[in-house]
């Protein structure tokens, strides 16, 4: 510990990196992976006044002083390529001190820094992996002006402590017998405790944590609570989340209890682990947390350093009968603020949005992740998709932001992008491609477009450029034919594709040049700008001339995605695009107004048919109950989004999530405009021709709250009855004070629609 006469500039971040000697045995659960327990005591000798201490612990850590924990934020910090980057976090820790005998504590986990059990995308082989390890700097100011400053070093002392297993894709596995009491406080004799050793940094750069955290956001109590077969339990939450259970127990010391967590009955009316657990190896360990009593009355104890994706949590070994109250869940996910709301005449179309919000939440811990459970892996074709009905419902842009900064740590330096984001170098040679790699391009120019964020423009223009100039490297006459495409279509596996990867990835990277040169508009590059856009008319006269026929409006494929994709991406003109959009009504109604798509064509055709005047077709699609579509989720129970159609993988994903930005920007119209972006001035579209009643969004912008909805007028004496063409209407819509917003009616609406306009809002 130094002490310095005066206050001088808090270091960047300058903690020695201290870890707890290995075991060499070799690692067997449960109890071959300790968590470490450090601590270090010291004396001030006047009153703090003012106290921060800068920490991380990876892959994850909780700070602790005087026997507190620091923060509510969990599983910190978030995932990053550490040998390139990593976060830590500063506590203002004040309140905690006293003058007197003081002791900073600290717990580390292993995270995605060290994962142990071999997986299908090598983390157990990522150059950054190493033994949890923490480092931290403290720095305190007494009352008498001084400033007493230290940072973790070998005076710190570290010890086994009861969590004994602890693996992200698996579980917990805690002995409360070996809880050390009062570890973290004054006066605790630490002879137990033994040395640090220091060791090799990460190899990443520290960076301050600049985003929200993971909490726990909610406690749910469960809905019912049955005996599956004697001495076993099931607990039904009735809603599928994120996060862990949370025990509450009595009884006699060594009892293992153990909790099972999952998503999906069996027939049987047990617990379904598969598929979701398919990439685990242990399957009885996966998603499995183990507590041991210690015995001493009532106890109460929940996970530290993993988390799980479940509806239903199993209970096994519990003394005695267990109720409703002996295990909660609790929900965890990065807190994103909330700034979107969606209210409906029709319940369904209220439950679709409420999946989305919560299988959006559900798979953001640090980045946008495919699924809390079997995965886990921040895969950016999913992100790309989820992307505008993630800014629509929340605000995310400092989370996107932290993700960007991995994906240019990720890209290679040729410019090319993994499928995975981080990654320790799995996914460059499958499960990347135009459609996945996407999100390098889309989300900063979304950002930009939602937020009035220019400076990630400047940021990510040069990462966006060395891609798209190693895309067209791979091009042959224009055309891409590589990666991942209209993943998980209704029939036929995930992969099973009625439009080709080539016309989808050929489409895709000429909007993803168009919009690089959008970008360099923006930013003041003309010259630059008409070279890349002269590049899109070239990838787009290829697409016409490999995929086309102009004469009748086929596309190649001739499928439902075919027909969306050609007329999303703008490919098509005129009477060539019009015949595809007859192409595509005609596909519609050929499944009975039933979706036939991956999650490529899930986003292109809502879109394609309410802006081509056929916003029935999709309000159609999107609330049919029977198979396949979102709908059909929702009347199977469902509370999330699901990988796929039929149901039978993972039951929390997002990838078909932008169904929530068209239920805000295609049914209640609410559009940032891009020449005034950030909602400075808003377009206005809402579609009384739809189907529903009555529809309201709100959405809270930069600028303030816009909104945007419309209802029957009840003075129609039309009845209602859901048919938009008949009968009078009332169109509301708001704007920030000293923002703009243009207003388009569906046409035939003028005369019969009465304007509630809030701002400064133009007919147009």
């Amino acid at each position: 510990m130094t002490e310095h006469a005066a206050p001088d500039p808090f270091a960047d971040f300058d903690g020695l990196w201290i870890a707890m000697l290995p075991d060499l045995q070799p690692i067997t659960p449960p109890d071959g992976d300790p968590a470490p327990y450090f601590r270090k005591a010291f004396h001030l000798d006047a009153p703090p006044v003012k106290a921060e201490i800068r920490f991380c612990g990876l892959g994850y850590g909780e700070l602790r002083v005087n026997g507190r924990k620091v923060s509510d934020d969990v599983l910190q910090p978030p995932f990053t390529r550490y040998d390139a980057r990593f976060l830590y976090s500063t506590y203002d820790v004040t309140d905690l001190l006293a003058e007197g005998d003081n002791v900073v504590g600290a717990i580390v986990g292993n995270g995605m820094y060290n994962v142990i059990q071999k997986n299908p995308w090598n983390f157990d082989t990522a150059p950054w992996r190493s033994l949890p390890k923490m480092a931290l700097s403290a720095r305190i100011e007494l009352a008498d002006g001084r400033v007493v400053r230290f940072r973790s070093d070998t005076s710190f002392r570290v010890a086994r402590g009861p969590i004994l297993w602890h693996v992200l894709h698996e579980g917990e596995y805690y002995d409360a017998r070996l809880e050390r009491e009062g570890w973290d406080r004054p006066g605790f004799d630490d002879r137990d405790f033994g040395p640090v050793f220091l060791c090799r940094p990460p190899g990443g750069v520290p960076m301050p944590m600049d985003m929200e955290p993971c909490r726990v956001v909610r406690r749910l109590r469960a809905k019912s609570l049955r005996e599956v077969r004697p001495g076993v339990w099931l607990y039904d939450f009735g809603e599928n989340i994120a996060g862990w259970p949370a025990l509450r127990v009595r009884g006699p010391a060594g009892t293992a209890v153990t909790l099972r967590c999952t998503e999906k009955l069996g027939a049987d009316g047990d617990l379904d682990g598969a598929p979701v657990h398919d990439f685990v190896e242990a399957k009885e360990r996966f998603q499995a947390d183990t507590y041991l009593l210690s015995g001493r009355g009532d106890e109460t104890w929940e996970p530290r350093f993993v988390y799980h994706g479940f509806q239903y949590v199993r209970l096994e070994g519990f003394p005695g009968t267990p109720d409703l109250d002996s295990v909660a869940a609790c929900e965890v996910h990065t807190d994103l603020p909330d700034r979107g709301h969606f209210a409906c005449s029709d319940p369904l179309a209220e439950q679709i949005h409420a999946a989305v919000r919560l299988a959006t939440l559900g798979n953001w811990h640090g980045m946008p992740t495919d699924c809390p459970h079997r995965e886990k892996n921040g895969w950016t074709g999913d992100a790309a998709l989820s992307a505008e009905q993630a800014l629509l419902n929340f605000d995310p842009s400092r989370a996107y932001r932290k993700w960007l900064r991995d994906m240019t740590d990720c890209q290679r330096p040729d410019g090319r992008m993994p499928g995975i984001v981080p990654t320790g170098g799995w996914g460059f040679e499958w499960g990347n491609g135009p459609a996945w790699d996407d999100a390098l391009v889309l989300i900063p120019w979304y950002l930009y477009l939602y937020e009035g964020d220019r400076a990630i423009l400047e940021t990510m223009v040069e990462p966006i450029r060395r891609y798209l100039d190693s895309v067209a490297r791979q091009t042959e006459d224009g055309i891409i034919d590589f990666g991942l495409g209209d993943w998980c279509p209704p029939e036929g596996g995930f992969a099973t594709y009625k439009c080709p990867v080539r016309v989808s990835d050929t489409a895709i990277h000429a909007t993803q040049v168009r919009t690089l040169s959008r970008i360099l508009r923006v930013l003041g590059q003309g010259d630059a700008a008409r070279r890349y856009e002269t590049r899109a008319d070239a990838v787009g006269a290829a697409f016409r001339k490999a995929f086309t026929d102009e004469a009748t409006g086929w596309v190649e494929g001739d499928c439902q995605t075919s027909y969306a994709c050609a007329l999303y991406h703008g490919l098509l003109a005129g009477e060539t695009a019009r015949k595809a959009f007859d192409r595509l009504v005609g596909q519609v109604e050929r499944f009975d107004r039933h979706i036939d798509c991956g999650i490529l064509g899930a986003k292109y055709i809502l879109r394609v048919l309410t802006d081509w005047g056929r916003p029935d077709l999709a309000w159609a699609m999107v609330t049919h109950t029977t198979f396949p579509g979102w709908g059909h989720w929702i009347a199977q129970g469902a509370t999330t989004l699901w990988e796929t159609w039929d149901g039978e993988a993972s039951r929390n994903h997002h990838m078909f999530s932008d169904v929530g930005a068209w239920f805000h920007s295609g049914l209640a119209g609410i559009r940032p405009d891009p020449e005034n972006p950030g909602f400075r001035h808003t377009i206005f579209r809402p579609r009384p021709d739809a189907g529903p009643d009555q529809v309201l969004s709100r959405h809270r912008s930069p600028q303030g709250e816009v909104y945007c909805g419309f209802r029957r007028d009840p003075a129609d004496g039309d009845g209602g009855g859901g048919d938009g063409d008949r009968g009078r209407w009332i169109v509301e819509a708001g704007v920030p004070e000293g923002c703009t917003g243009t207003l388009y009616l569906p046409d035939g609406f003028a005369d019969r629609t009465t304007l509630v306009l809030n701002g400064a809002i133009r007919l147009a």
